[in-house]
C-alpha cells in the first residue's frame, strides 16, 4: 500500500512540474502571476481538505507557526519556480528541485534525528543523481539564474524538512491533515494581503 502511495506521489509531482512550466508560458513570471497562482491553487486545496476533514478544524501556537513557515516557504518557491522556467528547461529545473526535496531531509534524518548512513543509502543517493543528472542538457544558458535555482533546491528541501519538525515535535499539535489546512489558509491569507496591498491584478 505504501509503494503505492510512494508511486502516485511521484506521478503526481512530475505532473506538478508540468503544470507549472505551462502556467509560465501562458501567464508568465512576474508577480501578479505567481500570487495568482498560489492564491487559487491553495483556496482549491483548502476546499478538498476541509471536505476530507469534514469541516473540523481545531488550531495550537504550535501548528499555526509551522504552517505559516510553510506558507512563506511555498511561495517564495513558487516565485523560483516561475522564474527559473523562464531560463531553463524542464529537465534541468527538475533536477535542482528533486535533488533539493531529497538531499535536504536526507542530510536533516542524519545529522539531527539519528538516523544511521549507510551503504545502501549512499548508493541510492548516487544511482538518483545520475538517473536525474542524464536529463540536463548540455549549454551555458542555465548559468543566467543560478540564484533561482540554488532557491528551488533549498525551499523544496525546506517544504520536507518543516514538515518533519512538525511531525516529530513533542509540542501541542493538530493531526496532519488539519495541519496542511492552516498552510493552505496561511498561504491564501498571504497572497489576499498582498492584492490588497499592490494594485498589481491577480
Amino acid at each position: 500500500m505504501y509503494y503505492g502511495i510512494v508511486m502516485i506521489s511521484v506521478i503526481m509531482f512530475g505532473v506538478q512540474f508540468l503544470l507549472n512550466d505551462r502556467y509560465e508560458k501562458l501567464s508568465g513570471n512576474h508577480a501578479g502571476a505567481t500570487f495568482a497562482f498560489s492564491f487559487l491553487s491553495s483556496a482549491a486545496g483548502l476546499l478538498c481538505l476541509l471536505v476530507i476533514n469534514r469541516f473540523r478544524l481545531e488550531w495550537t501556537p504550535f501548528t499555526a507557526l509551522c504552517a505559516l513557515a510553510s506558507a512563506l516557504n511555498s511561495l517564495l518557491y513558487t516565485v523560483c519556480s516561475l522564474k527559473a522556467l523562464s531560463k531553463i528547461n524542464l529537465s534541468l529545473y527538475s533536477l535542482f528541485s528533486m535533488l533539493g526535496g531529497m538531499l535536504l531531509p536526507f542530510l536533516q534524518g542524519i545529522l539531527f534525528f539519528g538516523e544511521r548512513m549507510n551503504a545502501a543509502k549512499i548508493l541510492c543517493l548516487a544511482l538518483i543523481t545520475a538517473a536525474l543528472g542524464v536529463t540536463v542538457e548540455r549549454g551555458n544558458a542555465w548559468r543566467r539564474g543560478i540564484p533561482y535555482y540554488a532557491g528551488i533546491f533549498i525551499l523544496n528541501g525546506m517544504a520536507g524538512v518543516l514538515s518533519k519538525i512538525f511531525t516529530s515535535s513533542s509540542l501541542p499539535k493538530t493531526n496532519a491533515t488539519e495541519y496542511s489546512v492552516w498552510i493552505a489558509l496561511c498561504t491564501v491569507g498571504c497572497c489576499a494581503m498582498r492584492r490588497t496591498s499592490s494594485r498589481e491584478p491577480m
